[in-house]
């Protein structure tokens, strides 16, 4: 049976750091706990448990929601819906002026509200039938109003980042380069910050299991002290999954 013969179904996969996740309910006319997996990589003396709202599995606390992107889809690369949804726990608070600095847990912050999407333009992902970045209109002078959020591609160059480790690719071209045969040279990249996504299954499919697999590998450690916890590679993949889900470019062996 072909993918398009097949009734369409979602899944809606949560990567959660002390968050709490009630208000999730809010969209159970969309989509049920039976079709919702939840990521938790909040240490355990939290006593959180949401079970109720959806499949909850511990993750370890590596590599942001880019980590449990890719267990997901490595895990169920065989078995996807026709829809998986992504989002951070934190879609609609992020801690205001965050920048790498992200909060502790049990640390109260100012929330800067709907960072990453709005209300409305989350309801069009859990409804979406195509490939749809869940964002909200960031304004920069590279980013029109009503189109995603762009930089200069040298932002992600985080060797220069002295509060970022790198171990294994810290910058946007060098990634590009080792997972595709001559990727173009960008002068500006796009994408949504915090890789908050609606994705069909055929566009995920367009690469292969070990192409997951490989970029799961690097985002996979722990950065060491006085570093942040997040590491380059997890800040990269973030950018880097627009272009592994948009563009025809070929893999590399």
């Amino acid at each position: 049976m072909k993918y398009s013969d097949n009734p369409m179904t979602r899944k809606l996969v949560v990567s959660n750091f002390c968050t709490s996740l009630d208000w999730l309910k809010e969209y159970h006319k969309f989509i049920l706990p039976k079709d919702t997996v939840i990521y938790s990589r909040t240490p355990d003396e939290h006593n959180e448990d949401y079970s109720h709202l959806g499949t909850y599995l511990k993750s370890p606390n590596v590599g942001e929601n880019i980590y449990d992107i890719l267990r997901y889809i490595i895990e169920n690369y065989d078995n996807l819906a026709t829809m998986t949804i992504f989002i951070k726990g934190n879609l609609f608070s992020r801690k205001k002026e965050q920048t790498h600095q992200h909060p502790k847990p049990g640390e109260p912050y100012e929330i800067d509200e709907f960072y990453y999407t709005t209300r409305e333009n989350y309801e069009k992902a859990l409804t979406a039938t195509e490939f749809t970045p869940i964002t909200r209109y960031h304004p920069t002078s590279l980013t029109p109003e009503g189109t995603i959020f762009t930089q200069p591609t040298f932002y992600s160059n985080f060797y220069h980042n002295v509060d970022v480790e790198v171990r294994y690719f810290g910058d946007f071209h060098q990634i590009s380069d080792a997972f595709f045969i001559d990727p173009p040279k960008r002068d500006f990249i796009t994408f949504p910050p915090g890789a908050n996504y609606a994705v069909p299954r055929e566009t995920i499919l367009k690469r292969s299991k070990k192409f997951y697999e490989r970029l799961k590998e690097i985002v996979s450690y722990v950065p060491n002290p006085p570093y942040v916890r997040t590491s380059g590679e997890s800040y990269l993949c973030e950018r880097f999954l627009y272009y592994i889900w948009t563009e025809d470019l070929q893999e590399k062996e």
